[in-house]
C-alpha cells in the first residue's frame, strides 16, 4: 500500500518537472519571439537603409522636422 503511494507521488512530481521544462521552454520562446526578433529587425532594416540609400534614418526625420517647420 505504501509503495503504491510512494509511486504516485513520484509520477506526480515526473509529470510536475516535466511541466515545468515545458513552462520554461514556451517562455523561451516567447521572449525570443517579442524581443530578440523584433529588435534584429529593426537594426538589420536601419542599417540596410542607410546602406542603399548612404543616410541614417535619423537624419531623414531630422530633415523632415525641419521641413515641417519651415513651412509653418
Amino acid at each position: 500500500m505504501a509503495g503504491h503511494f510512494k509511486d504516485k507521488i513520484s509520477h506526480y512530481v515526473e509529470t510536475l518537472n516535466g511541466l515545468v521544462n515545458d513552462f520554461l521552454t514556451l517562455l523561451a520562446l516567447f521572449a525570443f519571439n517579442t524581443v530578440l526578433i523584433p529588435v534584429l529587425f529593426l537594426y538589420l532594416g536601419a542599417k540596410g537603409f542607410k546602406l542603399v540609400w548612404q543616410i541614417k534614418p535619423s537624419d531623414l526625420i531630422t530633415r523632415a522636422k525641419q521641413g515641417v517647420k519651415e513651412s509653418l
